[in-house]
């Protein structure tokens, strides 16, 4: 009698797994289908036995111990939005679905506990969602190449994150510094964007950081960030960075990587020009002062007319004593300094006119 109830029950578990392990597989399939149908699956490129068999044999999905836990649909002309069901693939370690033309990613992204690796650079993506700072175990971060106009401060939350990529984007506004927290970080790509505002200081707190490419934005400050000995890479050129932001970070890159002249590692050159156009209309036999402040400790300044150099005009002003016809013309600064040597800022330009006489 025990051993027919031990027997029965072993049947009941038995029948109880099975039900488990089969609602799962439908689950994984239906929130593939619904990826298939939302994405225009019928057009794909390859597509081979999606909705036809065990999911296993569908194109670019892996299947371990029951479950989806890779999709693969590189470059594969997958178009339109990512379905919230893609929540639903709750065993997913890697999702790579890059080369597309996918144009939203979906709150429920954030339902990817597992996801380790999530690729969707390249292609027509506008927002990434504040839910994507819950996937705690993703390492790998590829947005870059998208349309995307905001880096939201959730995603300062993803501490084990190794890679970020952002770049080639239409970000705006400024770096989060919920940034700072992501300890692990060691590849930070930022560049070809929009920025504005300053490098947070939090910033140095990123031990592991190993590359920061910010070039090719409107970043306006950058902090000393000498104490990240990790770094390898600090591109930041194309900026408004001025020698203030570029003088306490000139030997942050070890002796190891500057041999050579100039160095590839650490790329600061050119940057915006500084100032503000003017226009000034004096009368004649009237004095005028020019000048252009530009922040560092160690500036050469040498004023220009119509590309000429001034002889003795090394100050950040210029004095023109009782301007006369000869003083018309354009004004400029170039800025050097004897620390950040490898950059020359250059002013805007500043026009000086003489005035009409109303009377004649």
């Amino acid at each position: 009698m025990f051993k027919k109830l031990i027997i029965t029950l072993v049947l009941i578990f038995i029948i109880n797994v099975e039900s488990i392990f089969a609602q799962v597989i439908e689950q994984d399939s239906l929130a593939l289908v619904a990826l298939y149908d939302s994405t225009d699956g019928n057009n794909w490129d390859r597509n081979n036995n999606w909705k036809n068999g065990p999911i296993s044999g569908w194109h670019g999905v892996k299947v371990s111990e029951g479950r989806v836990t890779v999709l693969r649909l590189t470059g594969n002309n997958l178009r339109g939005p990512i379905p919230p069901e893609i929540g639903k693939l709750e065993n997913l370690t890697r999702l790579y679905i890059q080369n597309n033309q996918l144009t939203k990613i979906p709150p429920e992204i954030g339902k990817l506990k597992n996801l380790t690796h999530l690729f969707l650079h390249s292609n027509q993506l506008t927002k990434i969602p504040p839910e994507i700072g819950k996937l705690e175990n993703l390492t790998h971060l590829r947005l870059d190449n998208n349309q995307l106009n905001a880096i939201p401060p959730e995603i300062g939350k993803l501490e084990n994150l190794k890679h970020l990529f952002l770049y080639n984007n239409q970000l705006t506004g400024e770096i989060p510094p919920e940034i700072g927290n992501m300890e692990s970080l060691n590849f930070l790509w930022l560049h070809n964007n929009q920025l504005t505002g300053e490098i947070p200081p939090e910033m140095g707190n990123l031990e592991k950081l190993g590359e920061l490419y910010i070039y090719s934005n409107n970043l306006t400050d950058l902090p000393d960030l000498s104490a990240l000995t990790s770094l390898k890479y600090l591109i930041i050129q194309n900026n408004q960075f001025t020698f203030e932001d570029i003088e306490p970070n000139i030997d942050i890159i070890s002796d190891e990587f500057t041999h050579a002249a100039p160095n590839p590692h650490f790329k600061y050159a050119p940057q915006d020009s500084v100032g503000e156009v003017q226009n000034n209309t004096v009368p004649s036999g009237s004095n005028l002062t020019v000048s252009v402040s530009v922040d560092g400790e160690n500036n050469k300044y040498q004023w220009k007319k119509d590309g000429s150099i001034i002889p003795g005009a090394t100050n950040p002003s210029y004095k023109i004593n009782s301007v006369g016809f000869n003083d018309v013309g354009i004004y400029t600064c170039e800025i050097t300094n004897t620390v950040a040597t490898e950059l020359t800022l250059y002013s805007r330009p500043i026009f000086v006119y003489i005035g009409q006489d109303l009377d004649m």
